[in-house]
């Protein structure tokens, strides 16, 4: 193998791939799975350096080897910094893809919302994965692999709908950090409709590692994911979801505590709330609560009887330590919360969406008031700017727009963002895409140099 190219260790795709809609003239670019234990890291499909044998380590050294998925730099980093995270052998793991080869020579696959996609994802599921039977835990990595193994995708356009639970963001970011049961080779499993307990064969989502190289901002929640892999293996999450009650919460001491009502009506539908170690959904006017825990306050808060003495709020603590990061619950809690997700129920078990929303509240600001406690700096701009701040949103007016100036204004600045992308790839003298850090970066170097 020493001194041969990459092109010519590429293996032809077997027998098995003809019929695949992306057989092409079946030449190289076949990667077959590194089959070893029960843990499944699967990622999209292979690139350059996993066609030719071409290992990457640190520094942009490389070396001749087996051809196998996740060899490149992506790979580098999932074997070398991910998989330690979870205290897991590398050696034990084995590594897939979606799918197994490169379509016309790149990285790219046909959109996941496409019938050739879909078709050959199982194509090359049905042909080289039988051995996955074995699996106990995926982990998806990507949107590919997330919708091979558990039917769920982003949704576009008209298909949207009332079902659709990932509210409009895509599928991966609505899942990445939980836990959800992987599809039978029998065929689809139904979504839980109830808080989910894992038991084997499930998956575990999580962005793929190169996208930590176009957003640097994604790398330490890929790591963060990958610590909770290994709490997951180890039977250290989730913990189970606490029982509801109907009661009431005391009136002293601290609560977490959210609403859910009709829209636009703004009629209450019931209330709920968590200690920690109970959590209740009450379906009655709102009790007194002396120090309550909101997650966005000015949504629950015209439903207290009275003003609170003191209060907390999960979004402003989050804006303050983590500023230009999402503050949803949905994120927050797939970093801080001791159960699995229960989002996707407010249709399907409303109670229960509903308790989570408190439970994962609590979680969530025991989480972030440990971090604020070592912080001083980003304690002081939420305790002396941003808490004092909600009553005051509470109490504002609203503000009324001219939409159809808003318009004219948003149409005038999209024109004005085209011929600045226009005039900025004229100075760099090469397509430059504004929106890739890495692209701006590297020509800001090269003009100061």
């Amino acid at each position: 193998m020493r001194g041969s190219s990459p092109r010519s260790r590429m293996l032809k795709k077997p027998d098995a791939c003809r019929g695949c809609p992306l057989y092409q003239d079946g030449e190289g670019g076949f990667v077959p799975d590194r089959v070893r234990g029960s843990l499944v890291i699967m990622a999209q499909n292979p690139g350059q350096n996993e066609t030719g044998g071409v290992w990457w380590s640190m520094g942009g050294r490389i070396r001749q080897g087996p051809v196998e998925p996740l060899i490149g730099a992506s790979g580098w980093m999932v074997r070398n910094q991910l998989i330690p995270l979870a205290d897991v052998e590398e050696e034990d793991v084995t590594y897939a893809n979606a799918v197994r080869c490169r379509w016309r020579g790149t990285d790219k696959l046909p959109p996941l919302h496409t019938k050739v996609a879909q078709d050959a994802i199982h194509h090359c599921q049905r042909a080289h994965g039988g051995h996955l039977r074995d699996g106990q835990t995926f982990v998806a990595l990507g949107e590919y692999a997330l919708w091979y193994l558990t039917g769920i995708r982003t949704l576009k356009g008209r298909e949207r709908g009332e079902t659709d639970t990932t509210q409009r963001k895509s599928a991966l970011e609505s899942w990445r950090g939980w836990t959800l049961p992987r599809h039978s080779w029998d065929g689809p499993v139904p979504r839980p409709t109830s808080v989910w307990h894992p038991v084997a064969p499930r998956v575990f989502p999580t962005y793929h590692p190169a996208a930590a190289f176009r957003s640097p901002a994604l790398g330490p929640l890929i790591r963060a994911d990958f610590a909770k892999l290994g709490r997951l293996l180890r039977g250290e999450w989730p913990a189970p979801f606490l029982r509801i009650g109907h009661e009431v919460p005391p009136p002293t001491g601290l609560v977490a505590y959210d609403t859910e009502y009709h829209y636009p009506s703004l009629e209450l539908r019931h209330w709920s709330w968590s200690t920690g170690d109970r959590t209740g959904v009450v379906h009655g006017p709102v009790t007194a609560m002396e120090h309550p825990i909101f997650h966005n306050a000015p949504a629950d808060w015209r439903y207290l009887p009275a003003p609170p003495a003191e209060w907390d709020d999960t979004m402003y603590m989050d804006a303050a330590l983590h500023a230009g990061e999402p503050h949803d619950l949905n994120h927050l809690g797939s970093l801080y919360a001791r159960t699995n997700r229960w989002k996707h129920l407010s249709e399907s078990n409303p109670e229960q969406y509903s308790g989570g929303d408190a439970l994962g509240t609590w979680d969530v600001y025991h989480a972030l008031r440990r971090q604020l406690d070592s912080d001083a700096g980003a304690d002081r701009v939420y305790t002396d700017a941003l808490r004092p701040l909600i009553p005051v949103i509470v109490r504002r007016r609203p503000t009324l727009l001219h939409r159809p100036r808003v318009s004219d204004a948003v149409k005038a600045m999209k024109a004005e963002q085209a011929r600045l992308k226009v005039e900025a790839q004229a100075m760099a003298g090469w397509p430059l895409n504004l929106a890739s850090p890495p692209q701006v970066a590297a020509e800001l170097k090269a003009v100061d140099a």
